[in-house]
């Protein structure tokens, strides 16, 4: 009996790239062997067995030859060709005729998708000609060496690599997507079948990676410049540059080919250098040609030499002859940078694995960051390792040989089918999602980017019958939420949790839930110092992170503002949400929280106004002054007697605020304040804008930072249904920059009492009042009087309208 473990054969599965990797196991029937477990044994088989793949049309007719793949241990590996259409995949195993299985997927290439380009630069005299030792026949045939030999490597390394891309994606829990190669109807270059039956003339045709065959405008000695590479060879900085000069090179090549490469087509191009060669007396290969550049309105290139093509398969059936072949190199080709010599197997390994690392370079936006293994290695490090670039046989069959320089690994070991999920070539998860939110070579048909947001963090605070507290953090992000992990110390636990399949928008977990999770991992200090959780790690469906950090402190604080929350005196309860930095001690111009002044102002307040008609009477605001520069000042609440509060702090009694963009917006009778955005960054508080319910909109969110990057992040503070806002509270800094701002709701339906506006801990007082008779609020009718001046109202234009168009494209809301 044959399993396929990495798809479904009882439902027909549409795929949009044309080479498809299949993972599976042959397992008996256990009347066969008694005392196992699950019902099933693995066969063990011969030496020299394997799987037969057969691939027809819904009428039958071949569309692609026979293939035989290792069976090793029960497992088998099997790099499949599709064409348009229903595919029937039959996989039966070569020690039992009748145990076979079907698998059928539907292959509808994407052809309004861009592809990724294939190219080889060679030089203008070059003499057409690769490295190829004699284990190869590199000095008498050109089997191996030729022009046409690496355009028929190139093709069958560009099928693995668009595989091993969807089968990456696959084992995130993703949908299987992968990067579609440009094609062409040429001669078959890609099966022994039709090797068979090409002669002379007489070619068999079909569907073939296209490449093309750039001619640089410089010589082999250009290329391959000494002086140069032994510069580069210098530091980071120098081989930075030598790179950009070869990426100049194919730049220019490709804009004076004037073809669908053209750099203004912004391209992505998997280039081979056809003239790197290597140097026995340099002991190194020029040029040293491996590296990627992105550019989103460019051309965006991965490069690799060519100084170990004559090890990649030519043909798909040699895929398991090449990546199982321990014939030594020798001395006169390059080693990749190993110490030790090499096996064709190793070097096809590092080869193919550093170009196929390269083209998933190009494709990721210069703001993400690939963790990178050097390619300059010992072989003593990778010795009895499953890391490394010689994990790559691994990924394609399920038979591997042990590393040259090892003795004592020789047999043959089965492999996993989702050894990709932890291996050297994954595509992490986070990388993986922007690759398909970002780059249309990996969207489906009607894919909808999603917004530009990042996870955010909600302390919550719920009550219980018995008078305790629940403690509670909720994760949302309008873009769909991919993981969450929950850390404590060095371990991170993400069971129970949201998973990239069902993606939620938000989730909520109680710390004591969070503890038994993480608490076999935790010691007894560490439970003490933060109670267990170390961070939370939330990872958007668009590839964002946040980190949360002090958790305990959040809660801690959410914790003071839900009992805070209780007006004395009633049974009424304000509800509160905020925006507050995770870390109060790494807010900018490192602030010393001592200091910190915590404010509340009401939307409404007892008058003071001595001899006029307002004095002892309730006023509501009837203007908001948003104080916004740089950074968050804060805001100053103006009432309809003509007094401010500031929503910060006071200095020897008066409101000194800065904000270069400040506005003012008018609060007429019957209108409310309706929602609350608040921009931040993970350091600070940057902008803050008020909606009001006539429509009327006052603030910056200065969604750019100093150099002109897009992208901070933006709270909407909202009341909960049916509630509405009656006032703001917050934290502002020995500098008065605020970082903390949010909104006090209560129901509708509910007026606060009277008395509430006389409690201090409402009204902001400055410290004065608390001076031995000291007063504050007293002003009087001339007071009001040169108050008038403040009194206009800002005109929404210019950076305010930044929220309808800017941030409604960069956010999405």
């Amino acid at each position: 009996m044959i399993e396929i473990e990495n798809a479904q054969i009882d439902e027909v599965e549409e795929v949009h790239q044309r080479s498809f990797l299949i993972s599976g196991k042959c397992v008996a029937s256990s009347d066969l062997a008694s005392g196992t477990d699950g019902g099933y044994v693995f066969v063990e088989p011969t030496q020299n067995s394997f799987v037969l793949v057969q691939v027809t049309d819904e009428h039958g007719n071949f569309v692609f030859p026979d293939q035989r793949w290792p069976l090793s241990l029960g497992h088998f590996k099997a790099l499949v060709l599709l064409s348009p259409g229903l595919n029937k995949i039959v996989v039966t195993s070569g020690e039992d005729a009748t145990s076979k299985v079907e698998l059928s997927l539907r292959y509808t290439p994407l052809l309004q998708t861009p592809p990724l380009h294939l190219a080889i630069l060679v030089a203008k005299d070059s003499p057409l000609l690769i490295d190829c030792p004699p284990a190869k026949f590199g000095e008498i045939s050109s089997t191996h060496s030729s022009l046409n030999a690496a355009i028929a490597k190139l093709r069958v390394a560009a099928y693995m690599w668009q595989a091993l891309a969807a089968d990456n994606l696959y084992w995130n829990g993703l949908p299987r997507r992968s990067f579609r190669i440009e094609e062409e109807f040429a001669p078959d270059t890609l099966s022994r079948h039709a090797q068979q039956h090409s002669f002379g003339k007489q070619q068999v045709m079909g569907s073939v990676p296209r490449i093309h065959v750039i001619r640089a405008e410089k010589t082999v000695a250009q290329l391959r410049d000494v002086d140069a590479e032994l510069e580069a060879a210098k530091s980071e900085l120098h081989r930075e540059r030598r790179h950009k000069d070869l990426y100049k090179i194919l730049s220019k090549a490709l804009k004076n080919s004037d073809g669908p490469l053209h750099p203004n087509n912004k391209p992505v191009v998997a280039a081979l250098v056809l003239d790197a060669h290597f140097d026995e007396k340099l002991g190194k290969t020029l040029p040293d040609a491996q590296f990627s550049i992105h550019k989103a309105e460019g051309l965006s290139l991965a490069m690799f030499g060519s100084q170990s093509t004559y090890s990649w398969p030519r043909i798909i059936d040699e895929i398991p002859e090449c990546l199982l072949d321990s014939t030594p190199v020798g001395h006169t080709v390059s080693r990749e940078g190993s110490d030790d010599p090499l096996c064709m197997w190793e070097a096809c390994s590092i080869s193919q694995g550093c170009f196929f690392k390269e083209i998933i370079r190009a494709f990721q936006p210069a703001e993400v960051k690939f963790d990178l293994t050097n390619n300059r290695f010992g072989r003593s490090a990778l010795k009895k390792s499953q890391w490394g670039y010689f994990q790559w046989p691994r990924l394609f069959l399920s038979r591997a040989l042990s590393y040259s320089s090892d003795e004592e690994e020789k047999d043959a070991k089965a492999i996993p089918s989702d050894l990709v999920k932890s291996s050297h070539y994954q595509i992490e998860l986070q990388k993986a999602l922007v690759l398909c939110n970002s780059m249309p070579h990996f969207q489906s048909p009607g894919y909808v980017v999603l917004p530009n947001c990042a996870p955010t963090i909600r302390p919550m605070v719920e009550d219980l019958d018995d008078g305790r507290v629940v403690q509670k953090v909720e994760i949302a992000c309008e873009a769909g939420l991919a993981n969450v992990w929950v850390w404590s110390e060095n371990i991170s636990v993400n069971q129970g949790l949201t998973w990239p399949g069902e993606p939620l928008k938000s989730v909520s977990y109680s710390l004591e839930e969070m503890q038994e999770w993480v608490g076999r991992h935790v010691g007894e200090e560490q439970t003490k110092a933060n109670g267990g959780v170390e961070q939370i790690v939330a990872l958007a469906m668009n590839g964002k992170q946040s980190i949360f950090r002090n958790i305990s402190s959040i809660l801690r604080v959410a914790v003071a503002d839900h009992i805070d929350a209780v007006i004395p005196g009633t049974d009424l309860r304000f509800t509160k949400t905020c925006v507050d930095l995770a870390d109060e001690n790494s807010s900018m111009g490192g602030w010393d929280i001592k200091n910190d002044w915590k404010w509340t102002v009401l939307l409404k307040r007892r008058s003071n106004r001595k001899g006029t008609k307002w004095d002892g009477t309730i006023v509501s605001a009837s203007m908001i002054d948003v104080r916004v520069g740089c950074g968050l000042d804060g805001a100053v609440v103006y009432y309809e007697d003509g007094s401010k509060v500031p929503c910060g702090p006071w200095r020897d009694g008066r409101i000194e605020m800065g904000g270069h963009q400040a506005r003012k917006v008018a609060v007429r009778p019957g209108v409310e304040v309706t929602k609350v955005g608040v921009s931040r960054e993970s350091h600070a508080l940057r902008g803050l804008r008020i909606w009001l319910s006539n429509g009327q909109a006052r603030g910056s969110l200065n969604l750019r930072d100093l150099r002109g990057r897009e992208g901070r992040d933006v709270d909407i503070l909202e009341p909960p249904a049916n509630h509405k806002i009656v006032g703001f509270y917050g934290t502002s800094g020995t500098w008065g920059m605020c970082k903390k701002f949010g909104i006090l709701t209560v129901p509708r339906d509910v007026e606060l009492p009277d008395f509430v506006y006389d409690m201090e801990q409402f009204r902001n007082l400055p410290l004065s009042h608390y001076a031995e008779n000291g007063e504050a609020g007293t002003e009087t009718e001339a007071d009001l009087d040169a108050m008038e001046e403040d009194l206009e109202e800002d005109s929404d234009t210019g950076y305010d309208e930044e929220w309808d168009g800017e941030t409604m494209r960069i956010y999405g809301k």
